[in-house]
């Protein structure tokens, strides 16, 4: 849930940021932002299964802004979070 960045990944590791994004990217088939994303997505369907509110989960699942989630929520899951919590 805390702010990630690409530099901040490949500090841990003692990498070059960019040698790091191919090599995740030749690992995985996608870049290291989209992963992040989409595991941000799955971790706020997550808590709102669990009854948490969208406000909850939207912080909880580490985005800052309130309009970026439910863009990102609808781009990866193709309905807005109110939606999904009624299913």
């Amino acid at each position: 849930a805390d702010s990630l960045t690409l530099q901040d990944i490949a500090s841990r590791f003692f990498l070059d940021k960019y040698y790091l994004s191919r090599l995740f990217i030749r690992a995985t088939g996608i870049n290291i932002h989209n992963y992040i994303l989409s595991r941000r997505v799955f971790r706020a369907k997550e808590l709102l299964r669990s009854g948490r509110s969208i406000t909850e989960a939207c912080q909880m699942s580490g985005f800052v802004n309130y309009s970026t989630f439910i863009r990102a929520f609808k781009a990866h899951v193709g309905m807005l979070p109110r939606e999904y919590q009624k299913q």
